[in-house]
């Protein structure tokens, strides 16, 4: 399922070692089409500087940068 650019979409994340996921709302911001998937970038909206902090240092550490 494609989703459009624009579309507002809530993502939430498991982030290990936190009892509940971190909840997020996203806007769909490119979608490219494969054979079978789908490749969708977003922009996080509206996050607080708590769940900005969490989401860096989790990506920073699935990316080997920490």
């Amino acid at each position: 399922m494609a989703f459009k650019v624009g579309s507002q979409v809530q993502i939430a994340l498991s982030i290990k070692g936190q009892a509940d996921p971190l909840t997020l709302t996203a806007q769909v911001a490119r979608v490219e089409s494969f054979d079978s998937y789908f490749d969708i970038g977003v922009a996080f909206l509206d996050m607080n500087d708590a769940g900005k902090s969490e989401f860096s240092k989790t990506l920073l550490k699935h990316l080997g940068i920490s």
